[in-house]
This record gives structure tokens, C-alpha cells and sequence, in this order.
């Protein structure tokens, strides 16, 4: 359940982030970059779900994580 959770705020952000730069007005650039740290920051959550997701499909392969 726990990440369940992660991954869908982490698909929450980046969705957000991701929109949030395409209607970014030009005067506004600066905030790239902390909007690239939340983008950042849902790609590590959603890896996070993915990797749990790997590691339980194949445990035998994966014992070292």
C-alpha cells in the first residue's frame, strides 16, 4: 500500500512539473530548474515503485538489492 502511495504522488508531481514547464512563460526561466528537482524527485519515486515491483517478480535474480 505504502508504495502504492509513492508511486502515485510521484506521478502526481511529475505530471504537475511537466505541465508546469510547457506553460512556463519565458520571462519566468529561472524556475526551470527547481521545477527540474521536482521532476527529479517523481522519477526517483516512481523508480522506487518500479524497482519493488522487479525485486518481487524475481526475487532469485534480484537477491542482491
Amino acid at each position: 500500500r505504502r508504495l502504492k502511495s509513492l508511486l502515485t504522488i510521484g506521478a502526481i508531481l511529475w505530471v504537475i512539473a511537466v505541465a508546469a514547464v510547457f506553460v512556463l512563460p519565458s520571462q519566468m526561466h529561472n524556475l526551470i530548474y527547481p521545477l527540474a528537482v521536482v521532476i527529479g524527485a517523481a522519477n526517483t519515486l516512481v523508480m522506487v515503485r518500479r524497482l519493488d515491483g522487479v525485486r518481487s517478480a524475481y526475487p532469485v535474480m534480484c537477491s542482491d538489492f
